[in-house]
């Protein structure tokens, strides 16, 4: 199966759900390469999107940039952890966002 990555910026706004505070995503952008991606505003997030799979079958898993560092795997949508993230990323994210 293919593997593609991205990397995504979602625009949040923070609701109240059930169990507290939650995050909903109003919209998404994506960038092939990390240094395309614009700065941040308050309301974004950053994330690198991993899709696996043929069309009309695609798992899509991502892994999110908090307090400044990149998580270590993927989930999904369900909380499930679905791989790691391959060392070329952190390359990458250190590159680009390790100097600010």
């Amino acid at each position: 199966m293919a593997v593609e990555y991205e990397w995504s910026v979602e625009t949040i706004e923070v609701v109240e759900g059930d169990d507290g505070p939650e995050e909903e995503v109003l919209d998404l952008q994506f960038y092939p390469k990390l240094a395309q991606v614009p700065a941040l505003e308050d309301n974004e997030v950053l994330c690198l999107v991993r899709k696996q799979g043929t069309q009309g079958d695609v798992n899509v898993s991502r892994a999110y940039v908090r307090e400044g560092k990149l998580a270590l795997v993927f989930g999904d949508a369900y909380g499930r952890f679905e791989a790691k993230v391959p060392k070329r990323f952190f390359t990458e994210f250190e590159k680009v966002v390790g100097g600010e």
